[in-house]
């Protein structure tokens, strides 16, 4: 494994207020397609710092200040999504998502993490994308206005993206 690969765990932050979680509910991610090829965006978020999930196709942006996850984006080859009926999650917790280390990130550069993006599924007529392992009877936390997480031990196990329209 590349010296770029890092092991960091993620936590789930307890609020102090409604409106810090309502700011990350702010951040919607976006999708616009051409050919065979979608581009995944977010508005309304940015950060310093790029986590790319095992490769630079997908990568979560972070806040050096704070470590939270502030948006998301990606590369999406159509052609390699498998089109099924997704089960949304039942417990579904509002959350703002945080890597757990106390490492400082240069700004504009970035690292990477293990995370299975060999299972990226698309549901047509809910319009939902899931990018890794996701149960839908565990807990999920919703991290922005359409973005869904979930962790297993404090690792990013799964992603899903609600409205996303291929």
């Amino acid at each position: 494994m590349s010296n770029n690969f890092h092991k960091y765990k993620f936590k789930i932050k307890e609020m102090s207020s409604f409106e810090a979680i309502k700011e990350y509910h702010k951040i919607k991610v976006c999708c616009n397609k051409s050919n065979e090829e979608a581009y995944l965006y977010s508005t309304n978020g940015s950060g310093n710092y790029s986590l790319y999930l095992k490769d630079r196709f997908f990568y979560l942006s972070i806040d050096n200040e704070t470590k939270n996850i502030s948006a998301f984006d990606g590369d999406l080859d159509i052609k390699l999504l498998k089109f099924v009926k997704i089960q949304l999650p039942s417990n579904i917790i509002n959350a703002i998502l945080s890597i757990d280390t106390t490492d400082k990130f240069e700004q504009g550069c970035g690292g990477y993490i293990n995370f299975d993006i060999s299972k990226i599924y698309y549901d047509k007529s809910q319009k939902l994308l899931q990018i890794g392992n996701l149960d839908p009877n565990e807990i999920t936390y919703k991290i922005f206005d359409n973005g869904f997480a979930q962790l297993q031990k404090n690792n990013l196990t799964g992603l899903m993206f609600t409205e996303i329209e291929l």
